[in-house]
């Protein structure tokens, strides 16, 4: 196995209904695969070098929190705090520099002054491209002797699969529709 095991990465996902005989090998090589994918994208040390390399002044911390409020927000803090798994001390301690930087902003709800809604600004979107721009340099370089038809094959069977996953665990909480799950973001420019 490529990492420790992460099994809450597939909490979710139920065995199917419908089990095709499947090479366990392959099964196998897709579990740790997305085991490997699932303890990089964790790594607090992985965080740390994408910060560096997209050269942003932000620690690996405060990009989990620029992150989740990019794909929640606006939202408030004690909801980003439980979306990021942290006690609402702790993001405030992220927030802080990430707010003093300009790359969120923070309002008043009107109906509740005591809560207090989070958005990422137009320049914390500029750092966050800065930092995928540096995560996808990584995968450019590890793709490097890849043609441009594996790539697409690549991208296209990956897409494939997350909507596989999703749709899964949609059915087993009973949801249906295109937006069951909007928190699982679809690639840009993915087709099915």
């Amino acid at each position: 196995m490529l990492v420790a095991s992460h099994n809450h990465i597939l909490a979710y996902i139920q065995p199917s209904r419908n089990p095709r005989k499947s090479k366990p090998d392959d099964l196998r090589t897709i579990l740790e695969f997305t085991e490997f994918v699932a303890a990089a994208a964790a790594s607090s040390r992985q965080k740390e070098r994408v910060v560096r390399a997209a050269r942003v002044p932000i620690t690996g911390a405060g990009l989990t929190a620029l992150r989740s409020l990019e794909r929640n927000g606006p939202i408030a803090v004690s909801e980003l705090a439980r979306k990021v798994r942290v006690d609402l001390s702790t993001m405030s301690r992220q927030l802080r520099p990430l707010e003093a930087a300009g790359l969120i902003a923070r309002t008043s709800d009107p109906g509740d002054g005591r809560v207090a809604w989070l958005a990422v600004t137009t320049k914390g979107t500029r750092v966050l491209a800065r930092v995928d721009r540096a995560v996808i340099d990584d995968f450019d370089a590890a793709l490097g002797d890849w043609t441009e038809a594996d790539r697409a094959q690549l991208a296209s069977f990956l897409d494939r699969f997350r909507a596989g996953l999703v749709s899964n665990r949609a059915i087993e909480a009973g949801e249906t529709g295109a937006g069951a799950h909007p928190s699982v973001p679809r690639a840009s420019g993915a087709t099915t």
